[in-house]
């Protein structure tokens, strides 16, 4: 192996990694964090997912860099946690580590402006599940397994 790879070697794999995945490549070298991305976004959940929240859409959609868009379990669940739908960017893990570098991230950080309780069962967009213990309906035979009393 190699090992005097340095960051251009990194860009182009990710400028080849974006293209493989019809994804746009973000270079983030000179990229800031603007306020009004961290009121909506913790930045807790940043460092715990390792990803940056580039651009907010007109549509709500937003826009984050993530440093391998193979994971898709992890950018499903930075949209759920975040209530948004997502565009995928790529960029290098290198960049996003620059970045994140100068957040500072409170212990007991929370979403900011949650979103309407992604978990509500009620909501319309929520999973179909499963009742936990399904009823018999009445006029089958399992209804009618315990004999009734006499009246």
């Amino acid at each position: 192996m190699n090992d005097d790879c340095g960051p251009f070697d990194d860009v182009a794999r990710a400028r080849e990694l974006a293209s493989g995945y019809r994804c746009e490549f973000a270079d983030l070298s000179n990229f800031k964090l603007t306020s009004e991305i961290l009121a909506r976004v913790p930045a807790g959940l940043m460092l715990r997912y390792n990803f940056l929240p580039v651009e907010e859409m007109k549509d709500g959609r937003l826009a984050i860099a993530i440093a391998d868009p193979t994971q898709l379990m992890l950018i499903d669940e930075i949209s759920l946690l975040l209530g948004k739908r997502l565009i995928v960017r790529v960029t290098t893990s290198a960049q996003i580590k620059d970045v994140l570098q100068g957040i500072d991230s409170g212990p007991n950080e929370t979403l900011v402006n949650p979103p309407d309780d992604p978990w509500n069962p009620n909501a319309p967009d929520a999973p179909v599940t499963a009742p936990k213990r399904p009823r018999p309906h009445l006029r089958s035979g399992a209804a009618r397994a315990v004999p009734e009393a006499a009246q």
